[in-house]
C-alpha cells in the first residue's frame, strides 16, 4: 500500500485541507499542515482541488 500527501490545496475553493493519497484513492482529508503519508509530498501551494472535468453526458451521434 502506497500513500501520497497533496498538502495545502482548497477544494471547491474552500478552506485548505491536505489530501492523503492511499494506491490512488482519497483516503482522508484533514485541516492543512496536519496529515502524515509515507510517501510522496506535493505541495498544492493553496491552489483550487477539482475533480477532473468529464463531459459523461455526450450524445455521440450530434456533432460539436
Amino acid at each position: 500500500m502506497t500513500s501520497s500527501l497533496l498538502a495545502n490545496v482548497r477544494p471547491w475553493g474552500g478552506a485548505p485541507v491536505d489530501l492523503v493519497i492511499v494506491d490512488g484513492v482519497i483516503a482522508d482529508v484533514v485541516p492543512a499542515g496536519t496529515a502524515v503519508a509515507d510517501g510522496q509530498h506535493i505541495d498544492g501551494r493553496g491552489l483550487l482541488a477539482l475533480p477532473g472535468l468529464v463531459n459523461a453526458h455526450a450524445h455521440v451521434d450530434k456533432s460539436w
